[in-house]
């Protein structure tokens, strides 16, 4: 597959880092400055973000929720994302990232939903936290990895992404449809909680059991 994923803060970074390190797919960054990931020259393309979407079949939106308007102009509107499959991995966090924006009978998986109205949209890899992405190592310690929420409408764009997070050597679980992006930027928080407010840190991650 082409995948492309806008933002190359810790979670675009950790994400890169995987696909293009662990996987054969095509790999294209996009970001304001158009500076490559470190240590992943000669493995993604690094270029604006309206570039880095022309042809990619899916594209994970790894940037800050409140810049969420802001990145829809740089895609170059609304339409920018018709068709393809668009991974939103943003949680609604205050400042403080001790709170939520956006709760109760909405969510950011359906704002981004209804910013790009044609795409294909996914919520997933949202409860996982950076350095547990930047420590990962697909195959290694299997039974421990993190568990990966993947929700949305789109039953085929929803396989593919738990395709790729199960390839990436997480534990890739159907969360169900868009609405339970609700549920997940809440656990999310509730990690934050945990890791901040308990002390845990930030290298907890979840998994579900199955009996």
């Amino acid at each position: 597959m082409n995948i492309s994923i806008i933002g190359t803060g810790n979670i675009g970074a950790g994400l890169a880092n995987l696909i293009a390190k662990h996987t054969s797919h095509s790999l294209t960054t996009g970001s304001r400055d158009s500076k490559p990931v470190p240590d992943l020259q000669g493995r993604a393309t690094a270029t604006t973000p309206a570039e880095a979407i022309r042809a990619n079949e899916i594209v994970i939106l790894a940037t800050p929720f409140p810049a969420l308007s802001e990145v829809a102009a740089s895609l170059g509107g609304a339409e920018a994302l018709a068709g393809k499959i668009l991974v939103d991995v943003s949680n609604p966090l205050t400042p403080d990232m001790l709170g939520l924006t956006v709760s109760g009978q909405d969510s950011a998986g359906e704002t981004v939903a209804r910013t790009f109205p044609g795409a294909r949209v996914v919520k997933a890899f949202n409860t996982v936290f950076a350095p547990v992405l930047a420590a990962h190592q697909p195959g290694r310690d299997a039974a421990t990895a993190p568990t990966v929420f993947v929700a949305g409408d789109d039953a085929d764009a929803k396989a593919k992404v738990v395709a790729l997070a199960a390839e990436l050597g997480f534990d890739a679980l159907d969360a169900g449809p868009l609405t339970n992006s609700r549920y997940l930027e809440g656990t999310l928080e509730q990690m934050i909680q945990l890791a901040k407010g308990q002390g845990l840190g930030m290298d907890i991650r979840l998994r579900v059991l199955r009996g």
